[in-house]
């Protein structure tokens, strides 16, 4: 797999990550907060701008590195479409 882009200021704030601090009582308040995060005016346009350079490849594969894989803010559709686990997450 080639890497052609790390889009690292759309990942949980420094500051975020530490108040979780892998805390699972945490989990659904991280989740929420995240989404906060992400609804920042600045990032949407991250967001966008990535995916519309993203648009001229045929496949997009999104990746991204946890310790625990048993949870996500994030999960694939059947479909291959990204959506939360809440659906509550829209732009």
């Amino acid at each position: 797999m080639r890497l052609d882009a790390w889009v690292k200021d759309i990942a949980p704030s420094t500051e975020l990550r530490k108040w979780f601090h892998h805390n699972q009582e945490r989990w659904p308040e991280f989740c929420k907060r995240y989404k906060a995060e992400l609804k920042n005016p600045k990032l949407q346009k991250t967001i966008f701008d990535t995916l519309q350079a993203a648009r001229k490849h045929s496949t997009i594969t999104l990746i991204y590195a946890a310790k625990d894989t048993e949870r996500s803010c994030f999960r694939q559709s059947s479909k291959g479409e990204l959506a939360n686990d809440n659906s509550r997450f829209s732009r």
